[in-house]
């Protein structure tokens, strides 16, 4: 029998969670069987990468059912499509592997909380958002974010008093960014518990209005009582991002084959000789490529950069002149992935909040602006294909912005170029795989060398200690000179 895989938005607001319940039709995996179950004429059950509560939405969920049917994958997601309801969404639909299971074989998770921060009300997004107005310190809100990440017993964060099963979870990143209005709690693990994220999210609120010290967070998992920890925010505020699965491709000799997950299945990239026409999977629009996952996915550069204009509220409010500390903060956005194009905007966006912040002649604003444009325009894969970086050609972009460079221009003109090559020869000589964070960092410590010596400004230069390695499916390890094990 077929196994089939989908992935899949939905609107939560007027559904009683994931799971199927006898008491009502109105679920998500309800809806889903229904209507698959009367399209194949047999009972269908749907299984999800995990459950979401009531209210809950989700951006990317992963389901899979069997079911017997001579109809080709493409055919039944159109008329699934046809069938559903406007608010949920079924975004690819595919014959998979027998052994997938979309929650046995889940390896991770992502989830996003979005608070409005704000007296001003939000008409438009009220159903996918938390109005608190209070203010919100978010930093010491990362900082107990930081004591709350790690492997422990989350027994204090769960509403589920019968759960026999071990409470111990590994939750590898808590984020906490202030964009706007918007204060956004990113959450990543390898799975969570019943009412986990939304707990989480309420006590770190409690520590954001001065309710709760964030020193204290350690007590909180040690005391493995829920009464410990603050309350279960509000389920309209919450968000599955993403699914995150595991894949060991091999090539033909059967080795062991570098990984890269693609945004729709999480299964390996592959890069083509020649370009082939592909639709991105998310807008439909066709456009030729060198790029596309094994399972034959494609996600265009729009898309892959889509929510990445935050950046600029971002650095609008930024006050620090050290850009790598800046980048990172950009990094940690839901928009920004592992590896991606959106390198190739945030390094120069960086590098101009940190020259301005430290008494460089620019109208920033104006200046992300440009640079956000320039930087939409570099694809991705140009690191491989183009022999030349994002994130070095960013550089470039950075110096041409400040100094004013047209082509016509004269000493501008010759120092964006050297910026660029500097840049991009300290990518080359650490050598590949790439790593978009590895020579993001490489960029920008080498910019903050050129700018000192050509512009006399002095940017903040750190000492950098990757901490994305356990993400990188192609970390070279030692070679790379910010790796932890050389530090």
């Amino acid at each position: 029998m077929p196994n089939f895989r989908m992935t899949l938005s939905y609107d939560g607001t007027r559904y009683n969670g994931w799971q199927r319940q006898g008491n009502t039709p109105d679920t998500i995996q309800g809806r889903l069987e229904t209507v698959l179950s009367d399209l194949l004429a047999q009972p269908v059950e749907v299984a999800g990468s995990g459950r979401t509560d009531a209210g809950v939405h989700a951006r990317m969920q992963t389901a899979s059912f069997r079911a017997k049917t001579d109809l080709p994958a493409s055919e039944l997601l159109r008329r699934l499509r046809a069938r559903l309801p406007g608010d949920i969404g079924v975004l690819t639909l595919e014959e998979t592997a027998p052994r997938f299971h979309a929650r046995l074989s889940c390896r991770g998770k992502t989830y996003v909380y979005r608070v409005w921060n704000s007296e001003t009300p939000n008409v438009f997004e009220r159903r996918y958002v938390y109005a608190l107005p209070q203010p919100l310190d978010t930093a010491a809100m990362q900082r107990a974010a930081a004591l709350l990440c790690g492997t422990h017993d989350y027994t204090s964060f769960c509403t589920n008093r019968r759960m026999k099963k071990s409470a111990v979870r590994t939750v590898d990143a808590i984020t906490v960014e202030r964009l706007g209005d918007e204060v956004r709690l990113t959450f990543s693990g390898e799975g969570f518990l019943y009412h986990m994220v939304r707990i989480l999210a309420g006590t770190l609120l409690e520590v954001g209005l001065g309710q709760r010290d964030a020193g204290t967070m350690a007590d909180i998992l040690a005391a493995r009582d829920r009464s410990a920890a603050g309350p279960t925010a509000p389920a309209r505020g919450l968000i599955l991002w993403e699914t995150r699965y595991a894949h060991t491709p091999r090539n033909r000799r059967g080795e062991t084959r570098m990984k890269e997950e693609c945004l729709i299945c999480g299964a390996p990239l592959e890069y083509l000789e020649t370009d082939v026409q592909m639709q991105c999977e998310i807008c439909r629009k066709k456009e030729l490529t060198k790029t596309r996952c094994v399972n034959g996915h494609y996600v265009c550069s729009d898309c892959h950069m889509q929510g990445l204009d935050s950046i600029v509220e971002l650095c609008l409010r930024e006050t620090a002149c050290d850009p790598v500390a800046i980048v990172e903060r950009m990094m940690a956005l839901p928009s920004c992935h592992m590896h991606g194009p959106e390198h190739h905007v945030m390094v120069g966006a960086a590098l101009l909040t940190a020259y301005h912040n430290a008494g460089g002649d620019i109208d920033l604003s104006d200046a992300l602006m440009e640079m956000l444009r320039r930087g939409k325009s570099v694809p991705g894969g140009a690191c491989g294909f183009w022999g030349a970086c994002g994130a070095g050609i960013s550089t470039g972009m950075f110096v041409s912005i400040i100094s004013r460079s047209t082509p016509l221009t004269d000493e501008p003109f010759a120092l964006s170029h050297k910026m660029t090559a500097a840049a991009l020869g300290q990518i080359g000589e650490i050598g590949g795989p790439r790593c978009c964070k590895r020579d993001s960092f490489l960029s920008i410590l080498t910019a903050i060398d050129f700018v000192k010596e050509h512009f006399g400004i002095a940017l903040q230069k750190p000492e950098v200690v990757c901490r994305y390695a356990a993400q990188n499916n192609q970390c070279i390890g030692k070679r790379c000179p910010f790796s932890a094990a050389n530090h």
